[in-house]
């Protein structure tokens, strides 16, 4: 056999504390319990439960005085107990009652005088229709302006002259370096991009003077040659079509 209950509901008035003759302390309350289902007329009815704290919890009837009040939620694990008494004429009545074998708080703690000891939060709201109010300006610092970025100048060797196909910069006098730099004689011309420095065949370079061949008069033909006018006319090269 078991004789379990678990109920949930709020008080409908403070509890009641007594003592026994021998001094144990018990409390009596009573839950309102909200049925799940509605009657006829559409509306909820509520069962009163009265529950007792037996004086063997004479501790736990004591809290349940202190702390428990009209309204407070609260939950009871106990048994249901039926029990009998005569009234003053003697006539007999039947008490249900559900005893409290624990009963826990769960309504806050503050709960009902919160209202009044909580203080409002102070956002320094102005109340509406109200002009605001404002205090000192904050700093205004100057907007940031960013310099215009300036590439910086090409520094060329002092006395070195440009590489060819590079600008060279005004007022540049292709003045020579101090130290270790000969001037290159008169006439001279600059090899061809990939000239390994050997001179084709047939072909003497004199320094500081260009090639007899290259100024207007052919190279005489080698011993064993063909000469030139076996092949109907003698061509004249100019040094200015040649490529290099």
């Amino acid at each position: 056999m078991l004789n379990r209950l678990v109920l949930i509901g709020r008080l409908t008035k403070d509890p009641e504390l007594r003592h026994t003759p021998n001094g144990k302390a018990t409390c009596d309350f009573t839950l309102a319990i909200d049925r799940k289902f509605k009657n006829a007329q559409g509306e909820k009815e509520t069962d009163f439960i009265n529950c007792k704290v037996p004086p063997y919890k004479d501790k736990l009837a004591e809290l349940c005085a202190q702390y428990l009040s009209k309204g407070k939620l609260a939950s009871i694990d106990g048994s249901m107990q039926v029990r009998t008494y005569n009234d003053s004429n003697g006539q007999k009545h039947w008490v249900t009652e559900a005893i409290c074998e624990d009963v826990h708080f769960l309504s806050p703690k503050d709960e009902g005088a919160q209202t009044h000891t909580q203080q409002p939060a102070q956002n320094n709201v102005p109340p509406y229709g109200a002009p605001p109010q404002y205090g000192q300006p904050p700093a205004q610092h100057p907007p940031y302006q960013q310099a215009p970025y300036q590439q910086p100048p090409v520094q060329q060797p002092q006395g070195e002259p440009p590489y060819p196909g590079q600008y060279a910069p005004p007022g540049y006098a292709g003045q020579p370096p101090s130290q270790g730099y000969q001037q290159p004689p008169q006439g001279y011309m600059p090899p061809p991009p990939g000239y390994q420095g050997q001179a084709p065949q047939g072909y003497s370079q004199h320094q500081g003077q260009i090639p007899q061949w290259l100024g207007g008069n052919p190279p005489q033909n080698p011993p064993g040659a063909t000469p030139a006018s076996k092949f109907g006319h003698q061509v004249n090269i100019n040094p200015d079509d040649i490529p290099f």
